[in-house]
C-alpha cells in the first residue's frame, strides 16, 4: 500500500528494425558511441561466404594517415570469407555513421547472409548494413562536400559513377611500404 506512486508516464521501448554489421572500429562500444550515443548493445553475428567480400587492412583514410580494416569483393576464381563481427541497433536515420564512415558505402546486406554466433536473434523484419570502403583514387576523383566528408559515402554513389570499376570493395588494396 506503500508503493511509490509513477508521476511520469513510462515510454514504451522502440523495437529496433535498423542493425549496422561492425566488424572493424566499430566492434568497440566507445567507438560505436561517437556516432550514437546509445550504440552500447551488440550482439555477435557473422556474415556468409557467399556475400562475395574478404576482410582486408585496405582503407586508406583521406584525412589521415592510417590504413583502416575494410571489405574487399572477391575475385574471379577466389573464395569469399566469412566476417566476423557484431549487430547492433541503430536509429533510423543513418546520417551520423554515414558521416563517422566518410569513405565507406553503406551497403544493406541481405538477411539470408548474416548469421548468429551467440543465443541473441534479429527481428525478422530486420534490415541490416555494413560499410564497405571506396578505393583512395576514387575517392580524390570524386572529392569532398564543403563539410570535408567524401562525395563517395552513405547509401548513394555519387552521379557518374561506375559501379564496374570503382564501386565500394573494388581497387582497394592492403598497406604496402609506401602507406602504413
Amino acid at each position: 500500500t506503500d508503493q511509490p506512486r509513477l508521476t511520469l508516464p513510462l515510454t514504451p521501448r522502440r523495437k529496433a528494425r535498423n542493425f549496422i554489421f561492425g566488424f572493424g572500429s566499430l566492434l568497440q562500444t566507445a567507438s560505436r558511441r561517437t556516432a550514437h550515443p546509445r550504440a552500447v548493445d551488440a550482439a555477435p553475428y557473422r556474415i556468409r561466404r557467399e556475400f562475395g567480400f574478404v576482410r582486408e587492412w585496405n582503407f586508406r583514410a583521406p584525412t589521415a594517415q592510417i590504413c583502416a580494416l575494410g571489405l574487399r569483393h572477391i575475385e574471379p576464381g577466389e573464395a569469399g570469407s566469412t566476417i566476423n563481427g557484431v549487430c547492433f541497433p541503430v536509429p533510423d536515420d543513418l546520417s551520423e555513421f554515414d558521416r563517422r564512415e566518410n569513405g565507406y558505402q553503406r551497403v544493406e546486406v541481405p538477411r539470408d547472409m548474416v548469421e548468429a554466433v551467440g543465443w541473441q536473434r534479429l527481428p525478422c523484419d530486420a534490415r541490416i548494413f555494413i560499410y564497405v570502403p571506396y578505393a583512395p583514387d576514387v575517392i580524390v576523383k570524386y572529392g569532398f562536400h564543403e563539410n570535408g566528408v567524401p562525395v563517395c559515402c552513405g547509401p548513394e554513389p555519387p552521379d557518374g559513377f561506375d559501379e564496374s570499376t570503382e564501386g565500394c570493395g573494388r581497387g582497394v588494396l592492403p598497406p604496402s611500404i609506401d602507406f602504413p
